[in-house]
């Protein structure tokens, strides 16, 4: 296996990784401090046919954001796995995670905005 630390200092593998996490980390936060707790229920999807079409508690609008720091954990390892064979491959699946983590993102934003 290719070191992980080479793996981590190269442009191409370190800064997606990193935005990818700011990004969730800003998903993650903004959630936290604009969802209201104490409510019942949380509005948690819409759609443009059927309206709000998932309603549920409110701790439910984080399984994106844990979601999405699945797919970027995962796809780094698999990233570093493959870095040494296949390194196209492996920068792919790294920027795969952060547009990931910008979809997450503007979930969050969608979501806030049905609910206050």
């Amino acid at each position: 296996m290719y070191p992980l630390r080479l793996y981590m200092r190269h442009p191409a593998t370190f800064l997606p990784l990193a935005a990818g996490l700011f990004l969730n980390l800003a998903a993650w936060g903004w959630l936290l401090f604009a969802i209201p707790r104490g409510s019942e229920q949380t509005f948690l999807h819409y759609t443009v046919f059927f309206g709000i079409d998932d309603v549920g508690p409110w701790h439910r609008v984080f399984f994106a954001p844990l979601g999405g720091i699945a797919v970027l954990f995962v796809n780094a390892v698999l990233g570093w796995m493959l870095y040494k064979r296949e390194t196209f491959m492996a920068h792919v699946l790294v920027a795969m995670a952060a547009l990931v983590q910008a979809l997450v993102l503007v979930n969050a934003t969608l979501v806030i905005a049905l609910n206050v």
